[in-house]
């Protein structure tokens, strides 16, 4: 199996006390993205049996605006209840989490607590959940952590038996127009794959922007 060069993978573990925004910032400046009890930069992992590259995503919220097909998106969930709270991890999430998996045939996530710490509606910053009802039916959450200037997605996951509702894309509308409510700058939306995957659903922004792993700094990148 071929293997790429100039592989990075490193790790930086959490402490019991909250982080800086500014240093928050800084961290999703540079291609760290937050995961468990650490943040992890990479910028290369397998993908159907083989390595492809990592590509850090976010928007320049200054040049965000929807499309057309995302107003359909917008318009076509007006029925639903958007809350935003402090995070959960009870039971009727994790029972969602499972339902989500079942969208997976590589990298499959196995536990819904190996995204997050144990204290995540504080640490490393301030973080909350976004909760999407159909009456009182759970159809999605996404979690979000908020530095100076950046808002990071930091997980989410939704019901697959509402397919037709495009909720993945949902949440990160919700969230980048949050974002915008609270004043950031950028937001980060995780990480697509330099190959067609599922993960492209992100890559169909206006304002997007991808690091280069090579010099370090935001690119505009073409929505797909």
């Amino acid at each position: 199996m071929l293997q790429l060069e100039n592989v990075i993978e490193e790790r930086i573990e959490l402490t019991d006390e909250p982080m800086e925004p500014h240093t928050f910032d800084l961290l999703m400046q540079d291609g760290w993205r937050l995961l468990g009890n650490g943040f992890l930069r990479h910028n290369a992992t397998f993908w159907q049996n083989r390595q492809v590259r990592t590509v850090p995503l976010r928007i320049r919220l200054e040049n965000f605006y929807l499309s057309k097909s995302q107003r359909q998106v917008v318009r076509r969930n007006a029925d639903l209840q958007i809350y935003f709270g402090q995070s959960l991890l009870d039971s009727e999430r994790h029972d969602l989490f499972r339902r989500h998996t079942r969208r997976f045939t590589d990298n499959i996530p196995h536990t819904l607590d190996s995204f997050f710490h144990e204290a995540m509606f504080t640490l490393p910053v301030s973080g909350g959940e976004l909760a999407v009802y159909f009456e009182d039916k759970l159809l999605a959450c996404s979690y979000i952590h908020m530095g100076k200037s950046a808002l990071n997605s930091t997980y989410a996951f939704f019901d697959p038996d509402y397919a037709r509702r495009s909720l993945g894309i949902f949440t990160l509308l919700v969230e980048a127009m949050y974002a915008l409510h609270t004043g950031r700058r950028f937001y980060y939306l995780g990480y697509a794959y330099n190959e067609p995957s599922q993960m492209d659903y992100k890559r169909n922004f206006h304002g997007l922007e991808a690091m280069n792993w090579e010099t370090g700094l935001w690119e505009p990148m073409p929505r797909r």
